[in-house]
């Protein structure tokens, strides 16, 4: 908590925006040390309400409940629940529904847990979810008025759950995420745009539309992808942030070990 507070500091002393998001979690004493499906109800509210709490001062720091929601209905998509890849690209009513709303524990059939850079296991056990409205209202119940920002299914490669059932602030201070990797799915920037176009709009007419993430390959500059989802985000007025910021090496990575942009996503993300 305290290394959080002291970078929110620095950067919103410098006149930065920071987003805050959960980006791990786990239920009941599960350590959370890898991705989930959902918020779980057992700690995100604590979690948020906690957050919300410390930095309900600062206008500058924006909050997004959850990274990035995987929750796939079984019955419309014939796979396990939360953890495999739909076979269709429709909005999943039943999905949205948690999105939104969290669920019950029988959505969910287990937890993926591991450790980092290690494998993954998966154990069994199943729990309630939390879904956005909720986290909405528990930052808003601090006396929080800072921005919200709720991604969406698939990665938060999409937002029908918002078309569906648009949530409520009574401040009126939200935003919306999505992410854009190559091949994403079901819906992809570069091949479908107007796919994209369409399934943003409702959102996109009444608030404001940030690219959390955007990827791409490292080696071939400039990096195809996202010169056409910066190209497209300009058109539309989107604010656009890549991962990331780690010289981790490989595609997605936006600076070297010698923290020079590298060739590919970093050299087109720093010349856009």
């Amino acid at each position: 908590q305290s290394a959080v507070k002291q970078a929110v500091a620095a950067f919103t002393a410098a006149g930065i925006y920071v987003i805050l998001d959960l980006h791990w979690n786990a239920p009941a004493k599960f350590t959370a040390n890898v991705q989930n499906p959902m918020m779980d109800a057992d700690n995100s509210l604590t979690f948020w309400t906690s957050v919300a709490n410390t930095f309900k001062g600062n206008p500058a720091v924006l909050f997004e409940p959850f990274n990035e929601p995987y929750v796939f209905n079984n019955s419309l998509d014939g796979v396990d629940g939360a953890f495999a890849t739909p076979t269709d690209g429709a909005p999943d009513s039943v999905a949205n529904a948690i999105i939104r709303n969290g669920g019950s524990a029988s959505d969910f059939f287990g937890l993926n847990t591991g450790t980092f850079g290690g494998s993954y296991t998966r154990a069994a056990y199943t729990w309630q979810t939390f879904g956005y409205q909720q986290a909405i209202d528990a930052i808003r119940a601090t006396g929080s008025a800072n921005i919200v920002i709720c991604g969406g299914n698939h990665y938060s490669n999409e937002l029908t759950w918002w078309t569906q059932s648009p949530p409520t602030d009574p401040l009126n201070q939200l935003a919306g995420a999505i992410h854009a990797y190559p091949n994403a799915y079901p819906y992809d920037i570069v091949n479908g745009p107007a796919a994209e176009n369409a399934m943003l709009a409702t959102v996109a007419n009444s608030h404001p539309i940030i690219i959390t993430e955007i990827g791409d390959e490292v080696g071939s500059n400039p990096a195809p992808h996202a010169s056409a989802v910066t190209a497209w985000a300009d058109l539309h007025g989107y604010s656009v942030m890549a991962w990331t910021w780690n010289a981790w090496g490989g595609s997605d990575t936006l600076i070297t070990s010698a923290g020079t942009p590298t060739v590919g996503l970093g050299q087109t993300y720093q010349n856009w």
